[in-house]
């Protein structure tokens, strides 16, 4: 089944063909178990794994009976197995005063941002997830400042209400309406992800094609523009900074460790006892400028750790796109030779776009609403980290309660899977 979090850089070409049989052993049976996933037994959890991203640090995470609204925004197009959902569902139900609404992006899409250019995108996107929680907030009672009364000129910045970002957001705003038209309202968790994931596909297929023809696309461009104009010089900078401060760290150190010495040596010492008070000042003085050095060190080495790198990121992209479309062909395949056989309606939703884009040739253009929408505000969660296992067809677990799994892939009837 799927490798899941098993650690191994598939940026380095191993990834779960290379973890099933012997090394040189055919692929027969890395897709038997695609097979297995796409035209599984009604009702079988989605994504199966001996690793599932759902460890004992997620027990508990029901929403308490005291909270009296809770509004919870889950990002519709993660893809890591490692990020499962933990839904404020309970069982088949939500807390009284909680609703959940999906959204579209991964993970930092809907929480948190990315830097501004990262894989060649803008980073306003989680404003419409900010902006609404803050709206919630305040019409639940909340004592907080509206969008309009923030007082601050970097609390607007920071909800892109002046500056460079108020102009990227108004920018985006036609086109997310435009995508979040394409949403049906009122779907159950499930569904909403299906219906998030079949828009998706349709731009990651043609995106896998595109990239694929030699040619580079905008996005492309825009990755190798930034890394190598922004992202490289700022990650060379800070190493030269932190290199800087680590090497004022430790002469403290060693400054703080010969006084410690010397007042020692002096205590023990008849003839210069005299002089251990001024050893313990210098001692002081040392422990203080090290103190200081180390926390700007760790400080600036905190920045260099969490800098925008997109050095591997076009190769990681390069082969997703391969081992996607491998598995949209085989699974287009399997369904033609059998077109009655029942598919989970997530593999479904790839065997209509591969159909759509690859077989029919209606490749969506770069310059579609769909295709900028993507290719400019929504992030790449699995070329972008590129160490997990996570097949890219794979379906996201969906948790509702403990480890009690959504059945949300669960295979249907051709009936079914039109409104699925």
């Amino acid at each position: 089944m799927s490798a899941n979090n098993t650690l191994t850089k598939r940026r380095n070409g191993v990834g779960w063909r290379d973890l099933i049989g012997p090394p040189g052993a055919s692929y027969a049976e890395a897709e038997r178990n695609l097979r297995a996933l796409a035209f599984g037994e009604p009702g079988a959890d989605p994504s199966p794994g001996p690793a599932d991203g759902h460890g004992a640090w997620a027990d508990g995470l029901q929403i308490p009976k005291i909270v009296s609204k809770c509004a919870h925004l889950v990002s519709g197009h993660e893809m890591r197995n490692s990020f499962p959902l933990d839904s404020a569902l309970d069982g088949l139900t939500y807390p009284q005063g909680t609703i959940e609404a999906v959204l579209p992006g991964v993970h930092s899409d809907v929480g948190g941002g990315y830097r501004q250019g990262e894989q060649g995108k803008a980073s306003v996107l989680p404003i419409v997830p900010l902006r609404d929680m803050l709206n919630r907030a305040i019409a639940a009672g909340v004592p907080m400042y509206s969008l309009s009364q923030l007082p601050t000129s970097s609390q607007r910045e920071d909800f892109a209400l002046v500056g460079p970002a108020a102009k990227r957001y108004e920018e985006m705003l036609p086109l997310w309406r435009t995508y979040m038209g394409t949403i049906p309202s009122g779907l159950p968790l499930g569904k909403a992800v299906l219906a998030h994931m079949r828009q998706y596909w349709r731009y990651r297929v043609s995106a896998a094609v595109l990239r694929t023809r030699g040619k580079k696309t905008t996005e492309q461009k825009s990755i190798q523009g930034n890394e190598d104009g922004m992202f490289k010089k700022d990650r060379a900078r800070l190493k030269s900074e932190a290199d800087q401060q680590e090497r004022s760290y430790r002469l403290a150190a060693a400054e703080v460790d010969a006084a410690e010495q010397a007042a020692a040596a002096a205590k023990q010492s008849p003839g210069f006892s005299n002089q251990e008070p001024f050893w313990r000042a210098k001692a002081q003085e040392a422990s203080s400028r090290r103190d200081k050095a180390y926390d700007s060190w760790r400080r600036t080495q905190a920045r260099l750790d969490t800098a925008a790198d997109d050095s591997d990121l076009l190769e990681n992209m390069q082969t997703y796109d391969k081992w996607l479309l491998e598995d949209a062909e085989l699974i287009y395949k399997w369904h033609k030779e059998d077109p009655n056989k029942r598919m989970r309606p997530h593999y479904a939703a790839i065997v209509s776009a591969y159909e759509e884009v690859v077989v029919n040739g209606k490749v969506l253009a770069e310059t579609s609403d769909l295709y900028k929408f993507f290719s400019t505000y929504v992030h790449d969660s699995l070329a972008g980290f590129a160490t997990d296992n996570t097949r890219t067809t794979d379906p996201r677990v969906l948790y509702i309660g403990g480890d009690q799994k959504e059945k949300y892939a669960a295979v249907q009837t051709e009936k079914q899977l039109e409104v699925a």
